[in-house]
């Protein structure tokens, strides 16, 4: 294992990206440890971070582990001057006359650089060379590296100096209190495991065509595909059963209007651990993606679905230790209807240091010209 001393400068040709070997992976996991997995041992984050490698999004090369080194010594006897992950994810980018193509996009996440070796530049060299390695497959095959995103926990000015845009990152926050559930009716059924597939394919349906509408910017959307939503079960699973020996059987719900079964409201959610039993106020139940399957639906029967899935949702949380629920870029409408329900007590928040929806463009036109569609909870890695 190589030591941090001696480290090369920034402007050192010897600098590379590399995939780490196992042994550099693990000691980078456990670096990473008590800043993203607090909720469990260093064991259980190391074996999580395994069992991660299995679910469907990270199989085949979806998954990638990266670092940046010192080119010019052997295998685990480099030192990890900076590393991170990259998520192949399937997308789609629309033209401004609502011509819809299927691209791949890839989600960036777990930017770490140890301590000794901050302050050096080090992360953002390393973050230019993926965008290089991006631009190149991009410009052999146009849709192959059509963008890419990030949720920035530092701000707005380091990832926007270096090529990222900045996106609105607003959310609905919804309170938990056991009392302010309601008894779900018959228009409502509990979202399983199984009935995944089939929403997940509907939701595509309806995300192409929402995108086939002619449009004044170019339209980007990370695919809230299968594959996506179960990586965030898969951690979700892992985590409760070595939290609470139990894994959840409810993964969202499901609000039909009587008479209007093409007219349904479904929410997708996950709860994340970021306390653990220890500290459950950094607990939360988030909405992976809430889909609105008929745009015409009233205003009166959008309140009344809103209403009754987030109702739900607050009953859920507290069983799983969750302080709270989020709702992110809900839009216009779906804050409205929910605000607009008092007893749900939903808070209007806009983010400004952590979470911070960016994305990296390598398409046609300008970043400025893009609009990012469906920024939601779904597409984080």
């Amino acid at each position: 294992m190589a030591a941090h001393d001696n480290l090369p400068p920034i402007t050192s040709p010897s600098l590379v990206l590399v995939h780490p070997t196992d042994s550099e992976r693990q000691r980078i996991w456990k670096a990473t440890h008590p800043h993203w997995g607090a909720a469990l041992t260093e064991e259980e984050y190391l074996q999580r971070e395994v069992h991660l490698l299995d679910s469907p999004l990270s199989r085949n090369g979806g998954l990638k582990n990266w670092m940046l080194t010192d080119g010019n010594l052997a295998p685990d006897n480099r030192p990890i001057l900076s590393s991170f992950e990259s998520y192949k994810k399937r997308a789609l980018v629309a033209t401004t006359d609502g011509a819809v193509s299927e691209v791949t996009a890839y989600g960036v996440a777990s930017v770490f650089t140890f301590k000794e070796c901050r302050g050096r530049g080090y992360a953002r060299k390393m973050k230019s060379l993926f965008a290089e390695e991006l631009k190149s497959m991009q410009k052999k095959k146009d849709g192959d590296a059509a963008f890419s995103v990030l949720w920035s926990d530092i701000g707005k000015d380091f990832y926007s100096a270096i090529g990222w845009k900045i996106f609105p990152s607003e959310y609905l926050e919804l309170p938990i209190a056991t009392n302010t559930a309601t008894t779900p009716t018959s228009n409502v059924k509990l979202i399983s495991f199984e009935d995944l597939p089939s929403l997940a394919a509907r939701d595509e349906e309806l995300l192409r065509k929402k995108m086939s509408m002619p449009s004044s910017k170019t339209r980007a959307a990370v695919l809230p595909d299968l594959d996506t939503l179960q990586w965030h079960l898969y951690r979700e699973e892992f985590v409760c059963k070595h939290i609470f020996s139990r894994t959840p059987t409810i993964q969202g719900a499901v609000y039909t209007p009587a008479g209007q079964p093409d007219s349904r409201i479904w929410a997708v959610w996950a709860r994340a651990f970021y306390g653990g039993k220890a500290k459950p106020e950094r607990n939360t139940l988030y909405f992976l993606r809430l889909v609105i399957e008929d745009e015409t639906i009233s205003d009166d029967e959008l309140a009344k679905g809103l209403k009754a899935i987030v109702s739900i949702a607050q009953k859920e949380a507290p069983e799983w230790l969750c302080a709270r629920a989020e709702i992110w870029n809900p839009g216009e409408r779906v804050r409205k209807a929910v605000e607009g329900v008092q007893e749900l007590g939903a808070k209007y928040k806009v983010r400004e240091k952590d979470n911070l929806a960016s994305l990296q463009w390598f398409g046609h036109g300008h970043i400025d010209d893009v609009e990012w569609v469906a920024s939601e909870k779904y597409a984080w890695c």
